[in-house]
């Protein structure tokens, strides 16, 4: 893999995209990035907790062909695989089946840092009218006893308009998700509590919440208008997490350009802001060039590496995973998005390294396919060392050639002697690609792939790979996948933060300091100067990420505006 990365880089080099000293930079870099040794990968795994999820699943709601694995990310959140179980294998490689009784779905376990609590979201019910809709978390002990749940559909807030706007529907249910224990017994999730949603295909809004331990304190710590998703504690104390930094709609100086304004040919606004030609209205966003000649940016459309304090405070970079060393200058939009998502910690001789799923599909929301783990190192002085090559799955450069073949691999997690764990697919054409669930006289399509995904361990550096056995035919689930697996073992000298800020910040749009009468909220727009200003209700809202490096390119420096234009954009 160095060869192959050391090629890359001269390869660029020599095109003159990577300036000498960069170039240096890299290789250094990447050496040190590659110099940890982990063990092989044939020693004894400890004992892990995962989920047989069924190979059957629901559609997506928006990509009704899609048949990757449910859960993990875009596609797949909106789909239930009913029959899945929550497994634990042993060290000897026999499996226990826990008993969670009501439940028709499981999914994205985590074990407690003493080893011996499990927590984990699941569902009750596919029937989108009931009261109970929704994935849940819930909580067990490691030896299968004490299984109960934490959150509720208890969240009480009012939609205003909702009837006028037909989104009193879409906001009635919502989704608790991938939760993780902190090292202060702590609990932080995903949740769809807070009623927005994304400009990409109205996808739900996933905001980062924390609770104590027995579910009492819940508590949103972030407002995001696409996505934040898979947080997970790090060392020392912060939360890491994969951030969706989605924004279609762009203001200019006399509104805001957005997918309404694409054309088949290029037009001019009264502005004079120049809309290039863009047929395909209902995906590109748009894009043009302002009065003073400078072209638009497209807009970010990437999944970028955060970390943010529990308290919602210092959110910020923390690992840059661009897709090829060229992207990193090549500031369009499109070429240097950040596939990164499902991060996990790999420690490894005192090091902390980042393994976290990509995906050769730009937006990671189409598919939860054609994906591969690549490792990174947190910091703004490894940007280059992180554009090495997946180390199981599909890669960049295999997708940029035309072969988006299987095998794919996602879900790492760290083992506690520096391995990584991760789900990996193989071709099995004898699986079922359809199939029926009946449940309260409903009856519920499914269908799936061919491909099937098993255990498989490998060093730090991708090598070592071994399939971890696991006999699913023994608990009467042979076509399941194995996903989401954790390690059961005790974590300790890992950091708790205190929180500094405290207050709660409401989900209910009654309570946030915007208008939402009817003609206000459908569009409002008033000279400068004439809005009166309030403090929105919401202590959540940030500018950019710490200014050492700015998230969204072209950010105008400290210092250098005299006014600020403030757009609401609301859903």
């Amino acid at each position: 893999m160095v060869l192959v990365f050391l090629r890359r880089i001269a390869s660029i080099s020599q095109r003159g995209l990577v300036a000498g000293s960069l170039f240096l930079l890299s290789l250094f870099a990447i050496l040190l990035a590659l110099r940890p040794v982990a063990r092989a990968a044939t020693e004894a795994v400890p004992p892990i907790v995962f989920v047989a999820r069924s190979h059957l699943a629901t559609p997506d709601v928006i990509f009704q062909d899609e048949v990757g694995p449910a859960g993990q990310f875009g596609t797949g959140i909106p789909k239930f695989a009913p029959g899945s179980k929550l497994v634990r294998r042993n060290a000897d490689g026999s499996l226990l089946v826990y008993n969670t009784p009501g439940l028709v779905d499981v999914q994205s376990p985590d074990v407690s840092f003493d080893g011996q609590k499990i927590v984990f979201a699941g569902a009750t019910t596919l029937d989108e009218e009931s009261t109970s809709y929704g994935w849940r978390l819930y909580e067990i002990n490691v030896d299968g006893s004490g299984f109960h749940q934490l959150t509720f559909s208890d969240r009480d807030i009012t939609i205003p308009n909702g009837e006028d706007f037909l989104t009193e529907e879409e906001y009635r249910t919502y989704d608790d998700l991938f939760p993780a224990y902190m090292a202060d017994g702590r609990i932080v999730f995903n949740s769809s509590r807070y009623p927005t949603r994304a400009h990409y295909d109205s996808r739900r809004t996933f905001n980062i919440y924390i609770m104590n331990g027995d579910g009492s304190g819940l508590r949103r710590v972030t407002t995001e208008r696409a996505s934040v998703l898979h947080p997970t504690p790090l060392p020392d104390g912060r939360i890491l997490a994969s951030r969706w930094w989605n924004q279609f709609n762009q203001p200019s100086n006399e509104g805001i350009f957005n997918r309404i304004d694409n054309s088949d040919t290029t037009y001019t606004l009264p502005d004079g802001t120049i809309i290039l030609a863009n047929p395909n209205a209902t995906f590109n966003p748009p894009n043009g060039i302002l009065p003073g000649g400078q072209e638009i940016r497209n807009a970010p459309n990437t999944w970028h590496l955060m970390t943010v304090n529990p308290d919602g405070t210092s959110f910020q970079r923390h690992v840059w995973t661009p897709r090829y060393i060229w992207a990193i200058d090549d500031d369009s939009g499109s070429s240097d998005t950040y596939a990164a998502t499902q991060p996990a910690v790999v420690q490894v001789n005192g090091q902390t390294h980042i393994a976290y799923t990509m995906q050769a599909d730009n937006t990671m929301v189409h598919s939860t396919q054609f994906t591969g783990i690549r490792v990174g190192l947190p910091g703004i002085d490894y940007i280059y060392a992180n554009t090495q090559p997946a180390i199981a799955g599909l890669d960049y450069d295999q997708a940029w050639n035309g072969n988006t073949d299987p095998p794919y691999a996602l879900h790492p997690a760290g083992l506690p002697d520096g391995r990584i764990l991760y789900s990996q697919s193989h071709t099995n054409g004898s699986l079922p690609t359809s199939g029926n669930y009946s449940q309260g006289g409903q009856n519920y399509a499914l269908q799936g792939s061919d491909q099937q995904y098993t255990l498989y361990v490998m060093a730090i550096d991708g090598s070592g790979k071994a399939q971890l056995a696991v006999n699913l035919g023994s608990i009467g689930l042979p076509t399941a996948d194995i996903m989401d697996a954790k390690p059961i073992a005790v974590r300790s000298g890992w950091q708790s933060l205190p929180d500094q800020f405290t207050d709660v910040p409401a989900d209910d749009p009654l309570a946030w300091n915007v208008p939402n009468d009817f003609p206000e909220y459908a569009w409002a727009s008033q000279p400068a100067g004439s809005l009166p200003m309030t403090t929105l209700h919401n202590p959540n809202v940030y500018a950019n990420a710490s200014l050492y490096r700015p998230f969204v390119n072209n950010s105008p420096p400290p210092g250098s505006i005299a006014t600020v234009e403030v757009w609401i954009d609301a859903n």
